[in-house]
């Protein structure tokens, strides 16, 4: 097979690794509300309040700027932000399928064709099987394009020579984008510095030369990043996110960490053999390039190891890990090929077996409360209805409460308290102290605290029941109609009473029912189910809470 025709047979297994990869992100469709908090921050900053969640307060509730800014340009044009991003997430996946299947089939080629079919096949299988991999890519989450940018970091380095002005402009490039997505990926940035330095000493460079070589890569990157920073600690008042103190990531998270990673590697055992093999490329003499990447992958991971292992992981069925699947796989690829050039039966017998083990059946890590792809999913999709229907029959201006602070919020377009604190100041920096029973959410808004912010419905996550016959408590309620000709209610406490929404809810049967409120006035016939709704003001200004004593 000559070269041109290696390329083109090349390009055929690219695209048929990317339709099954298509093919199964369409068997595993969810969304995750998270994702909507961005699309709260873009939608504020398309209607010229700035990022922010709640008008007039300054809190970094994202952790994810470029893809904020992204959803905001989707909302600008006219654009779903869902849409937009779950386009750009399922793009990059399958960017990183065809990619890593392309480099694969280049790099394998002169090996001999059986070779190739035997060992390369169950690769780029182990790239497509598992579900969590695919199904994160249309989530509305920005894990998939943060892996694609993270990838093709890589192969740049594999690709480039040193010191190569163009290669080193498209690395600073795609390291940026990716720090600016996540502000993590300033461990990639350290793992393309060294990477660089030991690949320029490895092909005769000076110290000198090398050390130079590893500055232009890195140094454009930290200005940047260094200029975000200060941006962020100019509008919000501090160098992370809010999330960070909300999820208590300021202290030691060391045991769940280890969890995590224990229960990722029971339902993903072949994540193991494809890190060990990262680590033979990078430390195994042999192919200058391979090595090079080889080094890139394995800090990198060993880096976004610990740090995961600091945070103590996350609760969305092992989202952190999916943003570097596609690197590990590629450190697995040269990896292999260095086993290969000691044995090629080696070779053959782990790519098989590796194969075998992503067929592993998903089990959650149950000790601190992960959710699975269907239940977040499933609180998306109730969020988005409760939302939608708050916009549409609830008055401006009141305050809510909720749990669920993404889609609530964003299609509510009402002020709205997050009482898991991802939003809110005061929330996420309360003392937390004791043993964390969840990961992720750690820290909750107390009573006070909302009564001081004035909050009128308190709803915490949706709780829906009969219309007719409403789950009621020894607590005033505000129960509303999910839409016309249902009998599904959503459950609110009525924290705040204040004479005019009473009023309001009284005089307005059809879309409310009421226990333990009292009207003025006997409540007025129910109107037709398509009563017209009432305006939506736009949301009003309000500042933020004073911090109160404990």
């Amino acid at each position: 097979m000559n070269s041109k025709a290696a390329w083109l047979a090349a390009t055929v297994v690219s695209l048929v690794v990317m339709a099954a990869g298509y093919w199964m992100w369409q068997d595993h469709v969810v969304v995750f509300d998270d994702s909507y908090i961005s699309y709260r921050y873009a939608d504020n900053l398309v209607a010229g309040h700035g990022l922010v969640y709640n008008v007039g307060e300054n809190v970094q509730g994202y952790t994810n700027f470029l893809w904020t800014l992204i959803a905001a340009a989707a909302i600008r044009s006219g654009i779903d932000p869902l849409s937009a991003t779950r386009a750009l997430g399922v793009a990059s996946h399958l960017f990183v399928l065809g990619a890593l299947s392309f480099f694969g089939f280049v790099l394998w080629f002169g090996r001999g064709g059986w070779l190739l079919a035997l060992v390369l096949a169950p690769m780029l299988g182990v790239l497509v099987v598992p579900e969590g991999f695919a199904a994160i890519a249309g989530s509305g989450l920005e894990c998939s394009f943060v892996g694609m940018l993270v990838l093709a970091a890589g192969l740049i380095l594999h690709r480039a020579k040193p010191s190569s002005a163009a290669s080193d402009s498209v690395l600073v490039l795609l390291l940026t984008a990716a720090c600016l997505t996540r502000l993590d990926c300033v461990l990639a940035v350290g793992a393309a510095g060294l990477a660089t330095l030991v690949g320029a000493r490895m092909t005769g460079h000076s110290l000198r030369d090398a050390l130079l070589s590893a500055v232009k890569v890195v140094a454009p990157v930290a200005i940047v990043v260094a200029l975000f920073i200060g941006w962020s600690y100019a509008v919000y008042g501090y160098i992370f996110p809010n999330t960070y103190y909300a999820k208590a990531a300021d202290l030691p998270h060391v045991r769940e960490g280890f969890t995590y990673l224990v229960a990722f590697a029971r339902c993903q055992p072949q994540a193991v053999p494809l890190f060990l093999l990262t680590l033979v490329a990078a430390l195994l003499p042999g192919d200058v390039q391979r090595r090079r990447v080889g080094i890139y992958a394995a800090v990198t991971l060993l880096a976004e190891l610990a740090h995961i292992v600091r945070v103590g992981g996350d609760f969305m069925e092992y989202r952190f890990m999916w943003q570097v699947y596609g690197l590990l796989v590629l450190g697995g690829i040269l990896g292999l090929l260095t086993v290969a050039d000691r044995s090629a039966a080696g070779a053959l017998v782990l790519s098989w077996t590796m194969l075998s083990l992503s067929f592993q059946p998903i089990a959650l890590e149950k000790q601190y409360g992960m959710q699975s792809l269907q239940e977040m999913d499933g609180y998306a999709q109730l969020g988005e209805s409760v939302g939608k229907r708050l916009g549409e029959v609830l008055p401006q201006p009141i305050v809510l409460a909720t749990t669920l602070a993404g889609t609530i919020a964003f299609y509510g377009k009402r002020t709205v308290i997050d009482q898991w604190g991802l939003n809110d100041r005061y929330v996420a920096h309360r003392p937390f102290k004791g043993f964390p029973l969840t990961r992720g959410h750690v820290k909750f808004a107390p009573l006070a605290y909302l009564r001081s912010r004035h909050v009128n419905l308190y709803i915490e996550h949706p709780v829906v029941c009969s219309c007719a016959s409403p789950c009621r408590e020894s607590k005033p309620n505000v129960f509303v109609r999910l839409g016309p000709g249902t009998d599904r209610c959503l459950r609110t406490w009525y924290l705040e009473e204040t004479p005019r929404l009473t009023e309001y809810f009284c005089a307005h049967p059809e879309f409310f029912v009421l226990n333990r409120v009292y009207c003025s006035k006997p409540p007025r016939a129910a109107a037709a189910a398509a009563a017209p709704a009432p305006s939506v003001a736009p949301a009003p200004s309000v500042a933020p809470a004073k911090a109160m004593a404990h």
